[in-house]
């Protein structure tokens, strides 16, 4: 690659990877690109980012590549800031949350059964006012009336929800945020995966970011 591979995504044989390249071993990709990992052969799935500032999360899940970030257009469609991406043709779907808001971006993304768990920094995101973190329709990519509402300012420019993690009926969550539904989470909290609700779960982490989370056990990390 003729620049940075900041994220990767692997789906049986197929790695997708994201970053700030224009080419792979000469052949033009605009960001992202997909190799077959056995062959270890660069494929024709073809999806280039032009209108981008960074890109912050890359999955895949049944056959859907979900990219976010900062961004305006991706693979020629107008999308503002997450987008999905079929695996195999590269065409992008019609789903399209919008997350926006002032410098909105996405920095993680969370599937789960009917629903896409989107975290970042907006104010708007399938059609509704929701702050931070979001459930959106797998299929209308509409919010739905989940809500656990993360508010309050810390590291940069304002709260955001960082990193997710789903156990059981629990949801996991890191980020600048100090509150959580009203009540004081600082950086680290957990919530009803059903009701949206906080949970009584309170490490009182002291410091300005969480950014990342892992689960062995029953020790969260």
């Amino acid at each position: 690659a003729n620049g940075t591979v900041s994220l990767l995504a692997l789906d049986g044989n197929t790695l997708y990877i994201a970053g700030s390249f224009t080419q792979i071993d000469g052949t033009p990709r605009n960001r992202l690109a997909a190799f077959d990992i056995t062959t270890r052969t660069l494929l024709p799935w073809d999806t280039g980012i032009n209108s981008i500032n960074f890109l912050d999360k890359l999955t895949v899940s049944g056959g859907i590549v979900y990219v976010g970030g900062q961004f305006t257009s991706i693979g020629g469609a107008p999308r503002k800031n997450i987008a999905a991406i079929d695996g195999t043709t590269g065409v992008v779907t019609a789903w399209n949350p919008t997350a926006d808001g002032i410098n909105a971006s996405v920095s993680d993304i969370l599937v789960s059964g009917s629903l896409v768990y989107l975290s970042g920094y907006f104010s708007t995101i399938g059609g509704t006012s929701r702050r931070s973190l979001a459930a959106i329709d797998i299929t209308t990519g509409v919010a739905t009336s989940w809500n656990p509402n993360p508010t309050g300012i810390g590291f940069g420019s304002g709260s955001v929800v960082e990193a997710m993690l789903i156990s059981g009926s629990t949801m996991y969550m890191g980020g600048t945020f100090t509150k959580v539904g009203g009540t004081d989470r600082e950086y680290l909290a957990a919530v009803d995966i059903s009701t949206g609700l906080l949970t009584s779960w309170d490490p009182n982490f002291d410091d300005s970011r969480v950014s990342t989370l892992a689960l062995s056990g029953t020790t969260l990390y």
